[in-house]
């Protein structure tokens, strides 16, 4: 596993090529144990970004209460963005297998986002809903986060497809990670780069992040 604290320095993964093409689908998966949250407000836990425009962004919030929840934006071509914040607070120290499932193929708004923590069905209060696709064949940026000290165990996104619940209990239980687009297992142990597992081979960079066992 991977440790950022990113209070010694800017400390995160990128990539500058990841490409998305009018996708109506898209699925994250990490786990991910939240050390600290040190600044109030927003943690960019990943973001992409096309010409230095977010255009997906999945974050820690901490409210003044210092609770710690998930707040996600899938922002369009158009400007349109699908956004939500969870209903669960994440302890320190505590190992969480999060899935984020975007669908802007469903009819009823509230379906066009699912947050799976640990398994289970959280439920999300929506912002903003739009059921127009996602990027458009160039590109661009992904970079995980910024302003928050944690442990990355893996990440992988799935595009223009979403996983079932068996396939998700599959990822929880025993990490079978399958099928995905973009799957960084994050293991090399030392090291500043992280392999994709992908067809399309997009490694990550790292960029201070601390190899520790697991």
């Amino acid at each position: 596993v991977i440790y950022f604290k990113f209070y010694e320095g800017d400390e995160y993964l990128y990539n500058n090529n990841i490409v998305f093409d009018n996708n109506n689908k898209l699925c994250l998966a990490l786990r991910i144990r939240v050390d600290d949250n040190y600044d109030a407000g927003y943690t960019d836990l990943l973001s992409i970004k096309y010409t230095n425009q977010y255009k997906f962004a999945f974050n820690f919030y901490r409210d003044g209460d210092s609770n710690v929840y998930c707040y996600f934006e899938l922002a369009d071509m158009l400007g349109g963005a699908t956004a939500a914040y969870s209903s669960t607070a994440y302890l320190t120290e505590e190992w969480y297998t999060l899935h984020l499932i975007i669908d802007r193929t469903q009819a009823v708004p509230n379906d066009t986002a699912k947050l799976y923590v640990n398994g289970v069905q959280d439920t999300l209060t929506f912002s903003a809903n739009s059921q127009l696709p996602f990027g458009h064949g160039d590109s661009y940026d992904i970079t995980t986060g910024l302003k928050m000290q944690y442990t990355l165990d893996y990440m992988a996104l799935l595009i223009d497809k979403t996983w079932t619940q068996k396939q998700i209990n599959a990822m929880v239980t025993n990490k079978q990670i399958w099928p995905y687009t973009y799957y960084w297992p994050i293991n090399e142990g030392s090291g500043n780069t992280i392999h994709d597992l992908g067809k399309f081979g997009k490694d990550l960079t790292n960029v201070g992040g601390r190899w520790r066992p697991l």
